[in-house]
C-alpha cells in the first residue's frame, strides 16, 4: 500500500491506482462532473439503464445487480472522499443506486418510471425530515443514506398514492 496524503490527513487504506477507480465508478464515469445538476443527470441515465435492462432481465437478476452496484458504489464512495464528512457533488454513485432500489418495488412502466424520477429528485433535492437527518453520518454512511430514504419515501408515495391512481 502507499500512504497517501489529504490535507494533512495520511491514509494507507487505498493505493492512487485504487483511488483513481473509486473515482471513476463514484461519478459513474464521469456523468458526477457534468456542469449542470450532476445528480439529476446521473439518475436520468440510471433510470434509463434500468428501464432497458427491466425489459430483458428477470426481477431477481436486477436486485442482484443492484446489491452488486450498491456493494461497489459504497466502496467507491469510501475511496473517493477525503474527509469523512464530504459528500461531493460529483460522487453520483449514491444516485444510481438510489434510482435503481426505488424501481425495484414499483410497477415496471414508462409512466411509474417518470413519476419516480420526479418524486425523487425532489425528496433528494429538498431534503425534507426525515431525509435531511441522514447526512448527519459520516463517510460512505453519509452519502448514501439521504438518497436511498428519499429512493424509499419516494416509492412508498407511488406505490400508495399515485400509482394505484393511474393504474
Amino acid at each position: 500500500m502507499v500512504k497517501l496524503w489529504h490535507g494533512g490527513v495520511c491514509s494507507d487504506r487505498y493505493t492512487v491506482e485504487s483511488k483513481k477507480l473509486a473515482r471513476f465508478i463514484a461519478s459513474c464515469g464521469g456523468l458526477g462532473f457534468s456542469r449542470y445538476a450532476p445528480g439529476t443527470v446521473a439518475s436520468i441515465v440510471a433510470m434509463g439503464a434500468y428501464f432497458l435492462l427491466s425489459l430483458v432481465c428477470i426481477w431477481q437478476l436486477l436486485c442482484l445487480l443492484t446489491l452488486v452496484l450498491l456493494a461497489v458504489g459504497w466502496w467507491a464512495s469510501d475511496a473517493s472522499i477525503v474527509l469523512s464528512t464530504d459528500d461531493p457533488s460529483w460522487i453520483v454513485i449514491d444516485e444510481w443506486v438510489a434510482v435503481w432500489l426505488m424501481c425495484l418495488f414499483i410497477p415496471c412502466s414508462f409512466v411509474s418510471y417518470a413519476i419516480a424520477l420526479v418524486a425523487f429528485r425532489v425528496l433528494d433535492i429538498a431534503k425534507p425530515w426525515p431525509v435531511s437527518r441522514m447526512q448527519a453520518f459520516s463517510g460512505a454512511w453519509g452519502i448514501f443514506a439521504d438518497d436511498l430514504l428519499a429512493a424509499f419515501l419516494a416509492a412508498i408515495f407511488l406505490c400508495c398514492g399515485v400509482i394505484p391512481g393511474i393504474l
